[in-house]
């Protein structure tokens, strides 16, 4: 939906499951990137920080 040079903004459409109906979430997604291997988002539910960094693989 919307993006700049750190961040892009993604929508939802999907219905929520049955259980997370009470919740009135937000269909768009604001995820915030730290550098090219590491993101982070703010969970819908909570208000938690959830931090993703690529890890590289090891022992194939």
């Amino acid at each position: 939906m919307g993006t700049d040079l750190h961040c892009v903004v993604i929508r939802d459409d999907s219905k929520p499951a049955p259980d997370m109906a009470m919740f009135e979430l937000s269909t768009f997604t604001e995820i915030q990137f730290d550098s090219p291997d590491s993101y982070w988002i703010i969970t819908a539910i909570g208000g938690f920080t959830e931090y993703f960094r690529r890890v590289p693989v090891t022992g194939i």
